[in-house]
């Protein structure tokens, strides 16, 4: 529940914000343009094409990315000091924020973790180009709003603590792989973020939306604090992933990653450009057989197949040829779904 000024500001709203959607198999992103927000959907029913947002919906500005600049805590798509604009990439979507001092672009490209044959992550990409002929100290907070698991009072899980039900700050040499918000009654759904891919981040909070939400940038970590801040935030979720403040040299750029999948996903590999600076790439390590077999989803290799037959008729009734490089793909979707056991 959020605070009451959410409420008083949803029932001023004449019209939802406009957005830029992407899907890619299992998965979809949002980019709310005016906000600068965005929002990551798993499709939870294939048959009924009915998706499951990972982050707080009636209003996706309560999730946000934070930077730090020079000392200064900026929240983009709200400070008067980035210009921004959103489009569509070649495998997702991209923001661009820029300012007089840097170029902030935040990319959300579609991923397919190991043992998959679709889509069923996101990779959430920020790289920080110093514009300026001076050296600039920048760091970064992504508040995501979760929502999963309050009804159920795990409002966190991790491959180390089963139900995380209070206040809890991850630092220096956490042992945490993943996160979860997980779904009310599921062992298969919800938002898995991973952290041994890609950039692990300097420190996680989980507290109550509303105190990260208003703090600074030193949050003041409360362990004897549950997930609700009296009168009006009750049992109430969110996450805090922060990349702390580092000096970026005159054209030189800082570069951070964050996977994001659904509950039943595998860790992907690692998946950083080498020539990013700045950037803590942590090599994946394999999760337990249990999960491995939880991502073979007979309804996810059915709509593989659904795609992989539409393509092809689509070639065969255009009478476009088709390239090298799609034949490929495709012998490695068929040669992908062989390999699996069957289900029963």
């Amino acid at each position: 529940m959020k605070y009451l000024a959410l409420f008083l500001a949803l029932a001023l709203l004449s019209a939802p914000l406009a957005a830029i959607d992407a899907k890619d198999g299992l998965m979809k992103i949002s980019l709310i343009e005016s906000a600068g927000r965005f929002n990551v959907f798993f499709l939870q029913d294939v048959a009924k094409e009915s998706y499951i947002p990972f982050l707080f919906e009636r209003d996706p500005r309560t999730s946000s990315s934070n930077v730090l600049l020079d000392g200064r805590l900026h929240r983009l798509g709200e400070s008067a000091d980035f210009k921004m604009s959103a489009r569509a990439v070649e495998g997702g979507l991209e923001y661009s924020f820029k300012s007089p001092s840097c170029t902030i672009i935040q990319t959300f490209l579609f991923t397919t973790s190991p043992g998959s044959v679709l889509a069923d992550g996101v990779l959430l990409r920020m790289s920080i180009e110093n514009t300026s002929e001076r050296d600039i100290s920048a760091g970064l907070r992504i508040i995501l709003d979760t929502y999963l698991g309050e009804r159920s009072g795990t409002h966190f899980a991790s491959d180390t603590k089963p139900k995380i039900s209070a206040e809890t700050l991850l630092t220096d040499s956490y042992k945490e792989r993943y996160l979860i918000s997980p779904q009310q009654d599921s062992e298969s759904v919800g938002m898995k973020i991973y952290l041994n891919s890609g950039s692990r981040p300097d420190s996680i909070i989980m507290a109550n939306w509303s105190r990260l939400n208003s703090s600074p940038w030193n949050f003041s970590h409360d362990p004897s604090r549950n997930f609700t801040l009296q009168p009006y935030s009750i049992n109430d979720s969110a996450i805090a992933l922060n990349f702390d403040a580092q000096t970026i040299g005159r054209a030189k750029s800082r570069q951070v990653e964050i996977y994001i999948g659904n509950r039943s996903s595998l860790e992907p590999a690692a998946n950083l450009d080498a020539g990013a600076t700045d950037t803590k790439a942590i090599d994946a390590r394999p999760m337990g057989a249990g999960e491995a077999s939880a991502s073979k989803n007979i309804q996810a290799d059915l709509m593989a197949v659904r795609e992989l037959l539409e393509r092809i008729n689509g070639k065969l009734s255009s009478g476009a040829s088709i390239s090298a490089e799609e034949r490929k793909a495709m012998e490695e979707t068929l040669s992908r779904l062989k390999a699996r056991k069957p289900v029963y």
